[in-house]
């Protein structure tokens, strides 16, 4: 299924990766009939497959999302099957009618990705951390994005890499650490590359997958929850 089989009147979530920084944003599916809009539309997605949704907006202005620097990621549930699907590796952009209405376009050429509910949830986490790539002795500082029972995402900067005798690439072993600063809980875990974005120009999301599901990190990813419930603090993962 591609992103552009949507149809018109369903929620969709839009997801925005910027460095250590998460932001999702609730928005619905709109049905363009004018011929002249949707050839215009064309034009802008490049005939790539295409959603248009409500415009996104904060203090009643429509936000506008950069081009470069950030990762987008599109999600929405499918009512006949119940199951939550995403894409990924979306370009956003802002599109102006001439009857004044505005409208963001979700684009991706990628087909779905079903998403395993209870695998996937991921823990946010935005805290440093280090990373040994491959072969490479050195460790090289990371900042953990976030972390499930099966994997974990963290980003890089590419100058540090470029001190690396071998580079990260798909199916390289990654070593990292980190320390969670409420619990000053210690981790070094061990996952494979399965994933690579590149943010912007100086830093690349690798995303990993462990040998098998970690019991250690479903246990604390469990405690965390109970514990920002209590706390009442905003979640920030899904």
């Amino acid at each position: 299924m591609y992103i552009s089989e949507i149809s018109a009147g369903m929620p969709v979530k839009l997801e925005v990766l910027m460095g250590a920084t998460r932001l999702e944003f609730d928005t619905q599916s709109v049905l363009v009939e004018d011929k002249r809009q949707a050839r215009s539309l064309e034009t802008i997605s490049k005939k790539l497959p295409y959603v248009v949704v409500e415009a996104i907006k904060k203090n009643d202005k429509v936000i506008g999302f950069p081009e470069k620097g950030a990762v987008y990621r599109v999600s929405y549930m499918d009512r006949e099957s119940n199951k939550p699907y995403e894409w990924q590796g979306v370009a956003v952009k802002q599109v102006a009618f001439p009857s004044g209405e505005k409208y963001h376009v979700f684009i991706s050429e990628k087909n779905m990705k079903e998403i395993n509910r209870r695998e996937s949830y991921r823990l946010w986490l935005g805290c440093d951390g280090y990373a040994q790539i491959g072969l490479n002795s050195k460790f090289f500082p990371a900042i953990i994005r976030d972390i499930s029972a099966t994997g974990i995402a963290f980003i890089l900067y590419n100058k540090h890499l470029q001190k690396a005798t071998y580079p990260p690439k798909i199916s390289t072993t990654v070593v990292l650490t980190f320390t969670d600063d409420t619990s000053e809980t210690q981790f070094k875990l061990t996952a494979t590359i399965v994933r690579i974005e590149e943010m912007d120009a100086d830093r690349t999301l690798y995303g990993s997958k462990f040998p098998q599901e970690n019991v250690r990190i479903a246990k604390f990813i469990n405690d965390k929850q109970r514990e920002r419930n209590k706390t009442g603090a905003k979640r920030k993962d899904d």
